[in-house]
């Protein structure tokens, strides 16, 4: 039993990066378009992450869910992770805006299409937990 618990840590801190930086990369991106204005997608996205979250799997220390917010830029990022034992970041989002309203940007390492369809579904202001 043991065991599992360690090689199920060990996956889990594989699919991490140790800064936002680390993921944030195009072979990690999914991104997609709404016709609505970036403050509404974050609110939306912030309101419906806040309602599905679940706890950590781990109980490696404390729970990183930090949203930095540009309002003069027209974007924002939320970083998503855990810090114990080292930092382990495990998703970043992107929301910017754009022309036409706007873009989000999801990175993970893993189940990201999947992950970026969970924040399509809040950032248009549906509550819905499908992770």
């Amino acid at each position: 039993m043991k065991k599992i618990t360690l090689f199920s840590a060990l996956g889990i801190l594989s699919a991490c990066a140790t800064s936002p930086q680390g993921l944030e990369r195009p072979e990690y991106a999914t991104t997609f378009q709404l016709d609505q204005g970036y403050q509404l997608s974050l609110k939306n996205i912030v309101d419906g992450d806040g309602e599905c979250r679940r706890g950590p799997l781990l109980p490696v220390g404390q729970v990183i869910n930090d949203v930095h917010h540009y309002p003069d830029l027209r974007e924002a990022k939320i970083v998503q992770g855990a810090s114990g034992v080292g930092q382990q970041i495990y998703r970043v989002i992107s929301v910017r805006g754009i022309d036409a309203g706007t873009e989000v940007t999801v990175y993970a390492k893993h189940h990201g299409p999947k992950i970026a369809e969970q924040y399509a579904l809040w950032a248009r202001g549906n509550r819905e937990c499908i992770l």
